[in-house]
């Protein structure tokens, strides 16, 4: 079994995706893009051409499979993992920003 060292520069780096992703959740759902129903959805007509014909891109977002792949960050198992590494619990993230964590 192959031991892992863990450097205090890949904890940082951890520890800054978390917060990146955090602002861009609370800046996509304040924009609009994020939408909160019974689940969270996100807005694809934030992406849609509009009558300039230049698309919308919220918060540089290219595309709305991007919000949805920063959604299943926080839904899924990746955010355990960076929390795990850095010390921080996911379940209170997720609590705090009113996700979820699917199981599948």
């Amino acid at each position: 079994m192959r031991q892992i060292e863990i450097s205090d520069a890949l904890i940082e780096l951890a520890e800054a995706i978390i917060l990146q992703a955090i602002t861009d959740f609370i800046s996509l759902r304040s924009s609009g893009a994020i939408l909160e129903y019974d689940d969270i959805e996100v807005n694809e007509f934030r992406w849609r051409r509009g009558n300039d014909r230049y698309y919308s891109k919220p918060l540089g977002f290219q595309s709305a499979d991007e919000a949805r792949q920063l959604v299943y960050f926080f839904q899924g198992p990746h955010l355990d993992f960076l929390c795990d590494l850095v010390g921080k619990p996911a379940d209170r993230i997720r609590k705090n920003l009113q996700i979820q964590k699917k199981t599948k």
